[in-house]
């Protein structure tokens, strides 16, 4: 009690407040810990504690925000909370009503996750589309008046422990302090409000995403507080689909998919592959080295003359070097979600599908690789886009690397170099033997602040004129450094591969994750104006022991292929229902495009030949542009070729609605069937 006595009676009452709520939302942890234990088989102890402490710390946070409304404004005249007793009646309201509002909550998500096997999330909001259906459904499953009683007895409950102990506290007689003081405690108590609501002590703070560590939906559960996990996913719901239009574009998209038994009916979208392999039998690592926004443009081996990444072109001259790569999206979040799901990001504009919780289900080829070691090497915070859900809860066994993992200090905002990162996965895949592994390598140094770290071998600064630089497309002698940096990285640790056993039998496909609007004298006039070096990125694949020659290789390729492309190298057979295609697949080879959409108001959709780029959005209806032409016009050609039009937009309009309704019905060992799926979005 000596505690409460030095504090302030404001802060005394706030703390007080603060560890009942807290207490009870402990109690409610408990309590659906116990319920629910038996779901889903057996837990390891040691994740199921894991996620009750991710899941008090995320209670801790609601907690604390419930509170921060009395640390800001209860000094205001008329509703002090100190000096005036009606304002101690509005304040006890307010508690009353929040006492009330998570009761709520809590209570739905008991029934929801009894029912679903989710925590509560804002599908439940779709519902009251049909209010009243909703509320027939209700009323005939639940007791709804004496719940509805029991909540309101128990809101009062939790009223009557705040006013009995918490406003008490404020006419006790503490420690006398002077004006200078209480406004230091004050701020002082502010900033550990705000620290406590951060959660952890790193870069990001504490994300929906560090809960599903494991695939184990009831220790995900355990690891996220429902109002909080609702909230989340409300503000980053999806965008849904339009089932009438995915149905009525289904055989044109499963004939280009290849989907082995087409059924309209249960929109079934699942291929089974048997790959023979290009390996022998031998089974080869894998790794994807994912290149911080190395767009074609940017490339010697692409045209351009300045020449900034000569490691990058002599991989490509060595190996299978693809020059019409695209990603379907830009952006690094979008497209690490669609290298690893074979899905386009189609999450609105401001959002990511890595940021949405209700996404975060999907298959990942990499699970298909049975017997390999799994890795994911980021020089910072895998809680960075809220990456860490869609790694540690689709990907089985994934040893994740970032921040913390390393000996090396941080070089910038990023984490740890991109030279430094590539040593750290080089010592790891050198320890693993005759274990094969598949890995991703995300590098992050090629952006502002352009950080060149002060260890960084004998890498040498160069010096280019800004006319020089524009000329080949570079805003800055800093980004022009940065590339060619993150370049030598890539070299450097090239250079250390060859020296270890595992290189003679490892696959690493090199790409750039995304591009950036800009200019240069090697690209066509199309290529500028309609923006294509934000798509258009850098791809090789490098395997000496199995391409001892150059390739160059012209036909379509899309980010979302690579890893069916990897199943098809590695001859190992998997179960596939996303959008990626075998690059090797001659089944393909007659109808390849690559798919883009741009999340605006509205998204932009695109669809890509060779050739031609069919372009689309509501606002502007189609078009149709030769971006391979010299014509600085860029011309639309919708009206010259109307059935090359048609035929591309009909099939991009499949693909863009067929995305939609996938991103909730990719998940591994479960059929595509909306049927089947009672929490997916559906919409218009």
């Amino acid at each position: 009690m000596t505690v409460f006595r030095m504090l302030t009676p404001r802060l005394r009452f706030t703390l007080a407040v603060f560890l009942i709520n807290y207490a009870v939302f402990l109690v409610f942890r408990g309590v659906f810990a116990a319920i629910f234990y038996h779901t889903g088989g057996t837990h390891a102890l040691g994740d199921v504690l894991h996620g009750l402490y991710l899941g008090a710390k995320f209670d801790m946070r609601l907690a604390l925000w419930i509170i921060l409304p009395i640390l800001l404004i209860s000094w205001v005249p008329g509703i002090n909370v100190v000096r005036s007793r009606v304002a101690r009646y509005i304040w006890l309201g307010y508690l009353v009503l929040g006492n009330l509002t998570y009761t709520l909550f809590y209570m739905v998500d008991f029934g929801h996750y009894a029912y679903l096997g989710e925590r509560l999330n804002s599908s439940v909001v779709r519902l009251l589309a049909a209010p009243d259906i909703a509320f027939t459904v209700a009323w005939e499953s639940y007791p709804v008046v004496w719940t509805s009683l029991g909540m309101i007895a128990f809101a009062a409950a939790i009223g009557w422990l705040q006013w009995r102990f918490a406003f008490p506290l404020l006419d006790w007689k503490g420690w006398i302090h002077p004006r200078w003081r209480r406004y230091a405690m004050g701020t002082g108590c502010f900033f550990l409000v705000i620290f406590g609501m951060y959660g952890q002590f790193s870069w990001y703070p504490l994300r929906w995403s560090q809960a599903f560590f494991v695939a184990d939906p009831y220790v995900d559960a355990l690891g996220l507080n429902p109002m909080l996990y609702f909230l989340e996913t409300y503000e980053n719901q999806s965008l849904g689909y339009n089932e009438k239009a995915v149905r009525a574009h289904y055989p044109e998209v499963a004939a280009y998919l290849g989907v082995d038994h087409p059924d309209a009916a249960t929109l079934n979208f699942t291929r089974e592959f048997h790959p023979k392999g290009i390996t022998g039998g031998k089974r080869y690592n894998v790794v994807l080295i994912h290149m911080e926004s190395l767009a074609t443009r940017f490339c010697g081996v692409y045209g351009n003359g300045a020449k900034p990444t000569p490691y990058f072109d002599d991989i490509a001259n060595h190996g299978l070097l693809f020059t019409n790569m695209y990603v379907p999206s830009p952006g690094t979040a979008r497209s690490v979600f669609a290298a690893l799901t074979g899905l386009p990001d189609v999450m609105g504009a401001g959002s990511t599908a890595t940021r949405n919780p209700e996404l975060v289900y999907q298959h990942v080829l990499l699970n298909d690789l049975k017997g390999y070691k799994r890795f994911y090497f980021l020089g910072g915070s895998a809680n960075w886009g809220n990456i860490r859900g869609l790694l540690s809860h689709n990907i089985e066994g994934i040893d994740i690397h970032e921040e913390g993992s390393y000996t090396e200090s941080r070089a910038d905002g990023w984490g740890i170099s991109d030279y430094d990162l590539f040593t750290e996965a080089n010592k790891s895949f050198a320890k693993q033997g005759d274990q094969p592994f598949a890995a991703m390598i995300q590098t992050a140094g090629n952006h502002r602040p352009y950080t060149i770290p002060e260890h960084h071998g004998d890498f040498k600064l160069e010096h280019r004129d800004e006319d020089t630089l524009r000329r080949f497309g570079f805003e800055s002698l800093d980004e022009f450094n940065s590339l060619r940096f993150m370049d030598y990285s890539l070299g450097h640790f090239m250079e250390l591969a060859r020296k270890e056993p595992y290189f003679k039998h490892t696959i690493f496909m090199i790409y750039g994750d995304h591009g950036i609007p800009g200019t240069g004298q090697h690209l066509t006039p199309g290529e500028i104006k309609l923006n294509l070096t934000s798509y258009h990125n850098a791809f090789a694949i490098y395997s000496p022991s199995l391409f001892p020659e150059g390739k160059v290789i012209t036909k379509m390729a899309n980010e979302m292929d690579m890893l069916p492309t990897i199943m098809g190298m590695l001859g190992e057979p998997y179960t596939y229902t996303a959008m990626g295609r075998d690059l090797f697949d001659p089944r393909f080879d007659k109808d390849r495009y690559t798919f883009t959409a741009l999340m605006d108001s509205p998204p932009i959709i695109g669809l890509m030949d060779e050739q031609y780029l069919m372009r689309m959005d509501k606002a502007r209806g189609a078009h149709l542009y030769d971006y391979r032409s010299s014509d600085p016009n860029v011309p639309d050609l919708k009206d010259k070729d109307p059935e090359r039009l048609a035929r591309m937009q009909e099939l991009a309009e499949g693909l863009w609605q067929t995305s939609r309704y996938l991103l909730s019905h990719n998940r591994a060992g479960q059929a595509t069937n909306a049927a089947a799926q009672p929490a997916a979005a559906s919409g218009n």
